[in-house]
């Protein structure tokens, strides 16, 4: 048996598998490449949604860990359920638009954008290796002006 006649999905596999295309009409599997969801290498709405989600979940995690651990420097504005970003009180730093200059490989924008002054709006979506490097750059940001 072909390919063909067993189904296609393993031709990219990317993401979370959602389903496989069996049949057996010929034409209806010849056919199947040429849709637009089904032959690009790009996660779906739905595959994204899931690693997102897992995802931003446990960075979350790391996040948390890390206000916790900043000993007052870092408190939530409020603290998040899920989603992908959030703020963070700078506690003790007046000028979070300047401090937020310091951090600019670091996803995080200045409270001062957002109309609350005192805070950084913080994205934990990216990889947990990428925020962890962010993590360390807030804190050495941190140390630098304490210091």
């Amino acid at each position: 048996m072909s390919n063909k006649q067993l189904g296609n999905n393993d031709r990219f596999q990317v993401g979370v598998r959602l389903g496989w295309i069996v049949s057996q009409d010929l034409q209806s599997l010849e056919n199947a490449p040429s849709r637009k969801d089904y032959n690009i290498v790009l996660v779906t709405m739905v595959e994204d949604a899931v690693s997102c989600y897992t995802l931003c979940k446990e960075n979350l995690a790391i996040l948390k860990e890390f206000v916790r651990k900043s000993e007052g420097k870092s408190t939530f504005a409020n603290e998040p359920k899920s989603g992908s970003v959030c703020l963070l009180r700078a506690n003790s730093i007046g000028d979070t638009m300047r401090f937020a200059a310091k951090l600019a490989t670091v996803l995080a924008a200045p409270g001062e954008c957002f109309g609350i002054p005192g805070t950084l709006r913080i994205g934990y979506g990216n990889s947990k290796t990428e925020l962890l490097e962010a993590l360390k750059i807030i804190t050495l940001a941190y140390e630098q002006h304490f210091n």
